[in-house]
């Protein structure tokens, strides 16, 4: 999935990364890139996620500060980019808005947060979906791992002792700093009481694996 500073449209929905970014990669049938946005069912299991322009605009535009908050918000708002394209640049849609959300995924996520959260609401006709806010990968070396059986989901370190911020007060104070100041970017200059509304789109697709 192509996300804010990679080489594709920089307008949502971006397109998948062309195969040519991958010479060794491509050989393999299983890499296959995706829109940003992009749904896919896997096993059964609904997935929903951005790379996460549209969280990160909305903590720019509003006074919402916390970006779990931002993702289940959007979830209950039924719409993936309520931003756009006021300030977040997308596609200009007349007769129809395609982020809005025709089903309730299973697992709803955002990726390049600061860190990692997850929590599993419930809708009002007994849903169930798992939202998690992916972390950047860049800063801390983890993933978001989920159980689909369980939809349980739990970090998943790449980090060796030397990288390990746990172990390395420097590398932490490095990742702190780099948070904030990440933090302070986000921020725009102009009044963050108000939210703008309108459009998106993703593409759909289901697994080769897919069960009924």
């Amino acid at each position: 999935m192509p996300g804010s500073h990679d080489p594709t449209n920089h307008v949502l929905p971006q397109q998948p990364l062309h195969k040519c970014m991958f010479p060794q990669g491509s050989r393999w049938s299983n890499l296959k890139g995706v829109t940003n946005p992009y749904e896919a069912s896997i096993h059964g299991v609904l997935f929903l996620g951005t790379s996460g322009q549209n969280t990160d605009d909305v903590y720019k535009n509003s006074s919402l500060l916390d970006r779990m908050q931002i993702l289940e918000n959007t979830l209950h708002w039924g719409h993936i980019a309520p931003t756009a394209p006021d300030t977040l640049a997308s596609y200009p849609y007349a007769n129809d808005d395609p982020f809005i959300l025709k089903k309730c995924p299973h697992v709803y996520f955002s990726g390049n947060q600061p860190s990692l959260q997850h929590r599993t609401v419930h809708g009002d006709q007994n849903q169930r979906t798992l939202l998690v806010t992916v972390p950047n990968f860049d800063l801390t070396h983890s993933c978001a791992l989920v159980n689909l059986r369980t939809l349980e989901c739990q970090e998943l370190s790449f980090a060796t002792t030397c990288l390990s911020s746990r172990d390395n007060p420097e590398l932490k104070l490095y990742l702190s700093q780099r948070r904030q100041e990440e933090e302070q970017s986000y921020h725009s200059p102009v009044d963050r009481e108000g939210e703008g509304e309108t459009s998106a789109l993703f593409e759909q697709e289901d697994s080769d694996d897919d069960m009924d």
